[in-house]
């Protein structure tokens, strides 16, 4: 007599069951009407036209290219999956009123009017950029000069804030000047905060590219917050 192992039959069973379960719960929030892809829409600028004020989440799983000035308003909070990033249009400006707290630290930001074509307005809130956001490696190798400046330009034309520079070395190897000692990276607005990862966070200007330092703090309120986040603090060096 051939004796049937329900056991086994039962355990396929439920894990048929399970995966089916969540599949459809997967579906579910893939559905969910309060998160959308920017695909449905010709980009951006449509997607903001069409949502209007209703809360949302902008899905932008690509390269989006802003032609044209936009306002994001607070009700609709865009979230970069994939290699998602916007590629700002020169003379453009895109004011963000949302939500930053779930966006990697990687680029989001490029374009020729990624600078200064980006603001961020949060009903009052701290806003907090990273380097990254423009390109930023802080490998040690590549020149981070642009993207520093870049997030900090942002950070000071949205009202102040703090710009965030994670564990690594930022090489600034561009030296420029905006009327007074050449340098690399300028903090030229008021209320903007340097902050790092304490000693693991380091500025690095190449020897002969920027004597005499490389950050000049020339906004009447510019400061760090803490002792880490100063340039010397960061371990600045010349090199």
């Amino acid at each position: 007599m051939r004796r049937m192992n329900w056991g086994g039959s039962l355990g396929l069973g439920l894990t048929v069951w399970l995966l089916v379960c969540g599949f459809l719960f997967q579906r579910e929030q893939l559905d969910a009407p309060d998160v959308v892809s920017v695909k449905e829409y010709t980009g951006v600028e449509a997607a903001v036209t069409a949502i209007g004020t209703a809360p949302r989440t902008l899905l932008i799983p690509d390269v989006q290219t802003i032609a044209a000035s936009i306002t994001i308003p607070a009700t609709l909070t865009l979230r970069f999956v994939s290699a998602g990033r916007l590629s700002i249009n020169t003379g453009v400006t895109v004011t963000y009123l949302g939500s930053t707290a779930d966006w990697p630290v990687r680029q989001i930001f490029t374009g020729p009017g990624a600078t200064p074509g980006v603001i961020f307005t949060r009903g009052g809130e701290t806003v907090r950029a990273y380097p990254q956001w423009w390109g930023a490696v802080g490998d040690g190798a590549a020149d981070d000069t642009l993207p520093c400046q870049r997030a900090i330009d942002a950070v000071g034309q949205s009202g102040g804030g703090q710009v965030y520079f994670p564990a690594g070395t930022y090489k600034l190897a561009t030296r420029h000047s905006t009327g007074g000692p050449a340098k690399s990276v300028f903090v030229s607005w008021d209320n903007v905060t340097l902050e790092g990862a304490g000693e693991a966070s380091v500025l690095s200007a190449p020897s002969g590219v920027v004597p005499g330092g490389n950050v000049l703090l020339m906004g009447g309120m510019a400061k760090a917050a803490t002792p880490a986040a100063r340039p010397t603090a960061f371990n600045s060096q010349k090199r």
